[in-house]
């Protein structure tokens, strides 16, 4: 047998789908019509509408948790803080009892104190300043009143319990004492003549 006799014998051989492929007929049953176009492009189109809507609420979904963990773990914080502000309040009583003393254990009690400030201002406490300035309700708790001069009437004349901020929030408010202008009870007021 020649070898092109083997090569020609070869091409002949019938590959299914080829003839078919060669046939006008199918070619045309192939070929979308301008209807068909138009809706095969409306599907396209919905359908990527759908998934960009869904990659949409997806992503809102996600930061949604993150923030709702995030003021979690805020409001965590917070509770273990404030049961622990009582422990610093009596922690800045020794030290101001202990000042002036030479001891190691007043001196251990302030740096425990000072250390204890420290970790809490890293967690983002600020403590509330309120001393000669107006009484904020929103700050402060007042738990009384001080007959001061007219210059002090409606400011904060002192400190019983200090307040505390954490992370711009109020944890605890400062419980002070307010100034007044006006004269005790049993003084009476000056009469113009």
């Amino acid at each position: 047998m020649d070898i092109r006799e083997e090569k020609s014998s070869e091409m002949i051989i019938p590959v299914e789908g080829i003839e078919a492929d060669r046939d006008p007929e199918n070619h045309k049953k192939d070929i979308p019509l301008p209807e068909e176009k138009s809706d095969t492009a409306n599907r396209e189109a919905e359908y990527l509408d759908q998934l960009q809507r869904l990659k949409a609420e997806f992503d809102n979904y996600r930061k949604r948790i993150e923030k709702e963990k995030e003021e979690y773990f805020s409001l965590a914080k917070g509770k273990v803080i404030r049961n622990l502000l009582p422990v610093m309040d009596d922690l800045e009583r020794m030290v101001q009892y202990s000042k002036g003393k030479s001891d190691h254990l007043a001196t251990g009690i302030g740096l425990v104190f000072q250390k204890m400030r420290s970790i809490f201002n890293c967690e983002g406490l600020e403590e509330i300043a309120p001393i000669s300035k107006p009484f904020d309700p929103a700050f402060h708790e007042a738990i009384g009143i001080v007959q001061s001069g007219p210059d002090k009437d409606g400011l904060v004349v002192e400190e019983c319990e200090r307040g505390y901020l954490l992370d711009g929030r109020l944890l605890r408010p400062s419980k002070v004492r307010v100034g007044t202008g006006q004269p005790a009870s049993d003084e009476k007021p000056a009469q113009e003549q």
